[in-house]
C-alpha cells in the first residue's frame, strides 16, 4: 500500500551533483552546525514513526509483528492521503519495554514524531511515559488519546441529541485497556465526575487487583464514585451512557434496559465489537455507533499535522481537548459523527491542534498526556 517515492527529479548530471555528492556534503555541514534546521532540509518534519510490537492489534490481540504490518500500512495511507505526511511503519519483535524504548530512543533522530500503535496494556503507558521523558518529539498512544478525542467528541454530540447536560452524564465504560482507560481519563480532564469503569468480563475495575504501573494507578483515582456496585446489573444500572472498548462481552439487550431513559451507546471495539449497532436499537437506545464511525481516524491525522506544524515538544491534554472541539464544530447538524475521510476535517483539527500547541509553548500551564 506505500512506498517511498523523490520529491526531486533527476534528469541531469548538474541534478545528480546538487542532489547527491558533491552537493549533499553542503546540507551535510549546514546541519552539523545546526542541527535544529534538520526538519528544513530533510524529510523529519513531515514524517511519523509508527511504531507497534503487535501484542494488542485491534480486537484481534497479540498477533505478531508482521500480521499487523497492514494496519501499521493503512496508517501510513492515511496520514499521506488525509493530511500530507509521510508514515513510516517501525516493527519491533519484543514486548519488554525497555526494549521498545531503545529501539524507538535509537531512530527518533529520523522522525518528527512517534505514534505507539496496537501495544498491548499496561506496558503501553509505560513506553509512552518514558519516551516522552526522554525525547523531545510528540509522542502519542493512537489506541489510547486519539481514541479519547473521537469518543470525546461524538459524546458531546450525543449528549445534545438526547438532550442531556454533557457533563452531568453518568458513563459506564466496558473495558479496563489503553483505550477505556484513556477515555476515562480525558473525560475526567473534561469535567465528568460519574465515570465507572468494568473489565471485559463486567467485573468492576479494578476491584481488589493491585495495580503496579503509576497510570493506572492515577486513572483508578478518577473513576468509580462511592456506593457503585460490583456486578454488571449495577453497574449499567440508570447509566446514560455505555462506551465499550472490548469485543469480549458479558452484555446483553436486558443489561440495556436497566440504563436511564434514551441511553447512548458506544461499542467501537475493531473489527468485532460487543453488540452490534442493530441489537443495540432493538434493546432501546436513542443512540448506538459502533468503531467504524467512532474511529481514532477522526483525530490522529490532525493530531500529529498540528503538532508537527507547530515544533511542538510533547502532546498535551489542552491539544486533545482541542483536537475533540474541532471535530465537534466540523460535524454537520444532524449527524453525530463527520466524514473521516474529509480533508477539511483534518486540516480543521491540525489548525486547532497547531493554535493549541503555540499557546503553550508561549509560556501557558501545560499538563502533559497520560501524567
Amino acid at each position: 500500500m506505500i512506498e517511498v517515492r523523490s520529491r526531486v527529479r533527476l534528469k541531469t548530471s548538474r541534478d545528480l551533483r546538487k542532489v547527491y555528492t558533491p552537493g549533499v556534503a553542503e546540507v551535510c555541514r549546514q546541519l552539523q552546525n545546526h542541527p535544529e534546521e534538520a526538519g528544513q532540509y530533510t524529510w523529519r518534519d513531515t514524517t511519523v514513526a509508527i511504531v507497534t510490537n503487535g501484542s494488542a492489534v485491534m480486537s484481534l490481540g497479540a498477533i505478531g509483528t508482521k500480521a499487523s504490518l497492514p494496519v501499521m500500512e493503512a496508517k501510513a495511507v492515511l496520514f499521506r492521503e488525509l493530511v500530507e505526511l509521510n508514515g513510516v511503519p517501525i516493527l519491533i519483535e519484543s514486548r519488554e519495554p525497555e526494549t521498545v524504548v531503545k529501539v524507538v530512543e535509537q531512530i527518533a533522530a529520523s522522525f518528527g514524531a512517534v505514534m505507539l500503535e496496537d501495544i498491548e496494556s499496561p506496558a503501553c503507558f509505560e513506553i509512552e511515559r518514558t519516551l516522552q521523558e526522554r525525547l523531545q518529539i510528540p509522542i502519542l498512544h493512537a489506541d489510547q488519546h486519539a481514541t479519547a478525542v473521537a469518543v470525546l467528541a461524538v459524546l458531546k454530540k450525543t449528549a445534545a441529541f438526547v438532550q442531556k447536560p454533557y457533563r452531568q452524564l453518568k458513563v459506564l465504560i466496558h473495558g479496563s485497556g489503553a483505550s477505556g482507560l484513556a477515555v476515562a481519563r480525558l473525560l475526567h480532564v473534561d469535567g465528568l465526575r460519574d465515570i465507572v469503569v468494568c473489565r471485559a468480563d463486567g467485573t468492576r475495575w479494578p476491584g481488589s487487583a493491585s495495580l503496579s504501573d503509576a497510570t493506572e494507578k492515577t486513572i483508578a483515582g478518577l473513576v468509580n464514585p462511592d456506593g457503585v456496585g460490583a456486578r454488571l446489573e449495577d453497574l449499567l444500572n440508570a447509566r446514560d451512557v455505555l462506551i465499550s472498548t472490548s469485543s469480549r462481552c458479558q452484555i446483553t439487550a436486558t443489561h440495556i434496559t436497566m440504563m436511564a431513559r434514551r441511553p447512548i451507546a458506544l461499542v467501537i471495539a475493531n473489527p468485532d465489537p460487543a453488540l452490534t449497532t442493530d441489537e443495540l436499537d432493538a434493546a432501546g437506545c436513542a443512540v448506538a455507533l459502533d468503531g467504524t464511525a467512532v474511529n481514532n481516524l477522526l483525530a490522529f491525522p490532525g493530531l500529529f499535522r498540528g503538532a508537527l506544524h507547530a515544533q511542538a515538544a510533547q502532546f498535551d491534554d489542552e491539544m486533545l481537548l482541542a483536537a475533540a472541539e474541532a471535530i465537534v464544530q466540523a460535524t454537520p447538524n444532524g449527524q453525530f459523527v463527520p466524514d473521516s475521510l474529509d480533508r477539511q476535517l483534518h486540516s480543521f483539527v491540525a489548525h486547532a491542534v497547531s493554535e493549541r500547541a503555540l499557546l503553550i509553548a508561549d509560556g501557558q500551564a501545560k499538563r502533559h498526556v497520560g501524567r
